[in-house]
């Protein structure tokens, strides 16, 4: 079974009655941390954390959500700690820090890495062999 949006809302609630917050989320609520998410999942976008989430012109509740499930986590808990100042509270440091550390796994593991050729002024190193040119003594091109 597909993820919702709900579902991660619903989990973004969750976390906050653990950290203290009681509340029951209403209809308005649900609509607000959903305004939340699409903006969240916008900004990460922005900073090249593309994990797949479905945006929509008009976000509906029960729509699928599209993203990973083992990238849910980092998505309930940031939403948390956007939803936390709604209540008038402090954002709790256990939240925070998980927060944080769910962003920060779920960004290195979808980070786009590319390699660099070595530059044409290092050179090769005393135990290469000059086979083929022996008096090429430095890596060729690149920089």
């Amino acid at each position: 079974m597909a993820t919702k949006k709900i579902d991660v809302i619903n989990g973004a609630y969750s976390q906050l009655r653990i950290s203290g917050l009681t509340v029951q989320a209403t209809p308005e609520d649900i609509m607000v941390a959903l305004d939340r998410l699409e903006d969240m999942a916008a900004e990460w976008l922005s900073r090249n954390v593309n994990v797949g989430y479905y945006f929509e012109d008009e976000p509906d509740p029960d729509s699928i959500f599209g993203v990973d499930r083992a990238y849910k986590q980092a998505f309930e808990t940031n939403l948390a700690v956007n939803l936390v100042p709604d209540f008038n509270k402090a954002v709790p440091q256990t939240l925070a820090a998980r927060a944080s550390a769910t962003y920060s796994t779920m960004s290195s593991s979808v980070a786009h890495v590319c390699e660099v050729p070595y530059p044409s002024r290092m050179p090769r190193g005393s135990g290469n062999t000059f086979r083929y040119n022996r008096w090429r003594r430095f890596y060729p091109g690149g920089g």
